[in-house]
């Protein structure tokens, strides 16, 4: 059964993808210049999510850096610090 649930659109018509417990779900919004990921996961006994950023280069992928990764009620309550 799907715990997690995504949708992108573009150009095209919506699509959408699930995730379980034991999968979770990673999106990846791309551009010439970088990619930003959001990994939904699920972590004793909580839903928790991953953000994170990717630089690019002109030869690939750079450096990566997490802004966030922590359950997500601790995003909904407002908790910024990512650590």
């Amino acid at each position: 059964m799907a715990h997690f649930r995504g949708e992108v659109s573009g150009q095209r018509e919506m699509a959408s993808r699930l995730g379980s417990k034991n999968s979770g779900l990673r999106t990846v919004a791309q551009s010439f210049e970088g990619d930003i990921a959001v990994t939904l996961y699920y972590d004793k006994g909580e839903d928790c999510d991953r953000v994170s950023i990717v630089a690019r280069h002109h030869n690939g992928y750079g450096p990566s850096q997490t802004l966030f990764d922590a359950p997500i009620r601790d995003l909904i309550a407002g908790k910024e610090d990512p650590h």
